[in-house]
């Protein structure tokens, strides 16, 4: 039941107002030459990137600066102070592999991420943090969850279990890619909260070349 409202949640996310919507589950899949490393010797190495490509400049302004838009937590009944934290966004995943950077889709949360192997293969755990665009500091509570999908008629039945070791950093485990080829993997954070404009809901995707 949770993976068909997830579904729904992915195709509602196109109606999400001044958020960018994120790729729709028939998008190309490929992972190009941008492919971040990961661990030695782990599967995934140089199989996952943002589907962004090599260099995510959405929420930049032409003169270079960022361009944050501001989050209205009070439409989901959550307040500010509840989530944000006064701690900077840290180095401390850097032993489990390359981080892949980028800014969610609606431009309001920076996500650094690092994809790694469980014991497995086409098993993977990710790590992230997520921080403020406009604060640079650490979100908690934001409950991230992933979608995986490698066709639209083919979704993940195993997309990890969310569990937060300490204030704005998480751990998604185990996302079982059951079948090889190209994956797509949206990462959802606040995914109770209304998909509005300027709402916490917010989302960003990775692409996956399963051998």
């Amino acid at each position: 039941m949770r993976r068909l409202l997830v579904v729904v949640a992915v195709v509602a996310s196109f109606g999400c107002g001044s958020k960018t919507p994120a790729p729709a589950p028939d998008a190309s899949t490929g992972v190009g030459a941008c492919g971040m490393a990961v661990a030695p010797g782990c599967w995934l190495a140089g199989r996952v990137a943002s589907a962004r490509g090599c260099t995510d400049t959405h929420c930049l302004d032409p003169d270079g600066g960022t361009r944050a838009a501001s989050v209205e937590y009070a439409s989901c009944r959550i307040s500010a102070a509840a989530v944000m934290t006064s701690t900077p966004a840290d180095e401390s995943d850097g032993a489990l592999g390359t981080p892949i950077e980028v800014d969610d889709d609606g431009c309001s949360f920076h996500m650094r991420m690092v994809p790694h192997c469980m014991g497995a293969d086409r098993q993977l755990s990710l790590d992230l943090q997520l921080s403020s665009l406009t604060t640079g500091t650490l979100i908690t509570g934001a409950k991230p969850y992933v979608d995986a999908f490698s066709s639209p008629t083919h979704i993940a039945t195993t997309a990890g279990t969310t569990t937060e070791p300490t204030p704005g950093h998480y751990r998604i485990e185990p996302i079982v890619l059951d079948t090889p080829g190209g994956w797509t993997l949206t990462v959802h954070f606040f995914g109770t909260c209304p998909d509005v404009p300027h709402g916490p809901h917010g989302h960003s995707t990775l692409k996956v070349d399963v051998p």
